[in-house]
């Protein structure tokens, strides 16, 4: 583990903003270093369902102008906020690595792609945003590109900034307007990075709003809301969509994954493999819907494997303080992800594990291999869950062999055919007894 003198920072203190400006404070969200768990890094005002409401109708009073702007003046705001976001990710960057603990350089690639996709989004709506007229031997048809009106995105807290802004740049490029509710696990970075944005737009085109369930419920079911956009878990999104089905509200939901990563037998066993494996799975702590959770690995070549992984592992994994720029990986976001995860390794550890190894060899062979963690004595023990070994449990029951690895739980399945594989990948039951 990579350590090093804590720098000191001021606690930033942001406001929720929409219309003119910043919005009266109902109450405030603090977010503490989760590395460091006696450095406050700032706090964000929260509102209340009246602050929804002004805000609300703030966005659609906006969206009235917005929406008539030439598309060329529009290209002209958004190109110039992506240089503003640009320009602001020597602070923000840092800020959201404090707040998060996601290592500095990820968060700098955050700060990147939100530039780029304003980019992005403005060059794909001058090809795909035009109104065209189809003339042939079945008649004529007129397309049109309409916009929706007030937009709500509602984001998570493990990539807040490219969550948004793959929300925000293509509402606001397509006239639009748009209010973000961050996650209170990352409030800080994202609404600074979205200041920038909204400062070169006209007033109420972009909103930030920061509150509680109460808030977000206030936000899906404004009457005056036209589209819904959600990132998050499985149990937020059902209650998304029945407040939205109030109204008829249009939803896009994009939800987690237990995602499985299949090998083959003619699989390149390598290092760059074994180093893509590795970041694919514990990229941000682990704490990515599109983490690789369990990896499926030929019978034959599952020692191999658990070799070459584990050498990656070795090389690859250093768990630090995040703006260590030796640091690949930071703390869990909260105590309470931390604790998660203990639990999951309290479960193992009172051999349940084990039972459920020998009944499912019953229907494939295969080898378990397990993520066990403990906490650090490090600078802090509050969030770090440490990837202090790697037990590799053989369905015989003839022992383990330990190597360190990561945080997050990790199956590695030795699997007899690539059929039993894609059925186990698919089936959610071997997922659920092992890793929620």
């Amino acid at each position: 583990m990579a350590s090093s003198t804590p720098p000191t920072h001021e606690p930033v203190e942001l406001a929720s903003f929409g219309g003119d400006g910043s919005l009266a404070a109902a109450g405030w969200v603090q977010r503490v270093n989760p590395a460091r768990n006696d450095e406050l890094v700032g706090r964000v005002s929260t509102v209340d369902t009246d602050g929804v409401d002004a805000t609300v109708r703030c966005a659609q009073d906006a969206f009235g102008s917005w929406s008539v702007t030439p598309p060329a003046e529009r290209a002209e705001a958004l190109l110039a906020a992506a240089d503003a976001v640009a320009a602001s990710a020597g602070h923000n960057a840092p800020l959201l690595a404090r707040e998060l603990g996601k290592i500095v350089a990820d968060c700098e690639g955050e700060m990147g792609f939100a530039a780029a996709y304003l980019r992005h989004a403005v060059e794909a709506w001058q090809r795909v945003g035009a109104s065209r007229d189809v003339d042939d031997e079945l008649g004529r048809l007129r397309v049109l590109q309409v916009p929706f009106g007030v937009c709500v995105a509602i984001v998570p807290w493990n990539a807040p900034l490219i969550l948004s802004i793959l929300k925000v740049a293509p509402a606001l490029v397509s006239g639009n307007t748009i209010v973000v509710k961050p996650s209170p696990l990352a409030p800080l970075a994202v609404t600074q990075s979205l200041a920038a944005i909204a400062a070169l737009l006209p007033p109420g085109v972009l909103s930030v709003l920061h509150g509680d369930a109460e808030v977000g419920e206030a936000l899906v079911g404004h009457q005056l809301v036209r589209k819904v956009a959600f990132t998050g878990g499985g149990a937020v999104a059902r209650s998304v969509a029945a407040t939205a089905a109030r109204n008829v509200t249009p939803v896009v939901l994009e939800l987690g994954g237990n995602d499985a990563a299949v090998l083959l037998d003619d699989a390149p066993f390598g290092e760059e493999l074994y180093e893509r494996l590795v970041w694919g799975t514990f990229l941000t702590s682990g704490q990515v819907c599109m983490a690789a959770k369990r990896l499926y690995v030929p019978e034959s070549r599952a020692g191999e494997f658990i070799e070459g992984y584990r050498a990656a592992a070795d090389r690859l994994l250093v768990m630090g303080d995040p703006l260590d720029p030796e640091v690949t990986i930071g703390p869990m976001a909260s105590a309470g992800q931390r604790d998660h995860v203990l639990r999951l390794l309290d479960d193992a550890r009172r051999v349940r594990l084990f039972e459920q190894i020998q009944t499912l060899q019953r229907h494939t062979r295969f080898m378990l291999v397990h993520a066990a963690t403990a906490s650090l004595d490090g600078p802090s023990p509050f969030v770090f869950a440490a990837p202090r070994r790697l037990v590799v449990a053989e369905a015989s029951g003839r022992g383990a062999t330990e190597a360190y690895a990561c945080i997050k739980s990790l199956a590695a399945l030795g699997i007899g055919s690539l059929h039993v594989a894609v059925a186990s990948a698919r089936h959610r039951a071997d997922a659920k007894a092992f890793f929620q």
